[in-house]
């Protein structure tokens, strides 16, 4: 059975300060807002909103950054369908990952997303929208 490493957009590793929306000039620039209410204060970003440089990590099972390759990135939104998410993920080091996100893939209130590669355990995280 493969290992499946779970990561909450709840400001770990600084995600809110990782994230730039693509909006015209007149729209709000808030990406991500806290929500009070959780005791993990976790982030919730605009839906349908696109999101540059979503980032994630990707490790082999012995426990070494992958940091060569073209991993895959998928999106369900809402329980629906799952796709593969458009963009190719860009490598940052030291098995650091971002892909940038479609209006289209952050328009569902729920958002899953599972990260794989040939070498790593996958990774998912899920996003709630607002």
């Amino acid at each position: 059975m493969a290992q499946v490493t779970t990561l909450h957009a709840n400001g770990v590793m600084g995600i809110p300060h990782a994230f730039t929306a693509k909006t015209p000039a007149s729209a709000a620039a808030v990406l991500w807002e806290t929500d009070h209410d959780s005791t993990l204060g976790e982030q919730r970003f605009l839906k349908g909103v696109a999101v540059d440089g979503f980032p994630f990590l990707l490790f082999t099972p012995a426990g070494a950054a992958v940091t060569t390759g073209t991993p895959t990135g998928y999106v369900t939104g809402d329980d629906g369908v799952q796709a593969t998410v458009a963009a190719t993920p860009v490598h940052k080091g030291g098995g650091q990952w971002t892909v940038d996100l479609s209006a289209t893939e952050m328009d569902a209130d729920m958002i899953g997303l599972v990260f794989s590669h040939v070498s790593a355990v996958s990774t998912q995280a899920w996003l709630r929208t607002r």
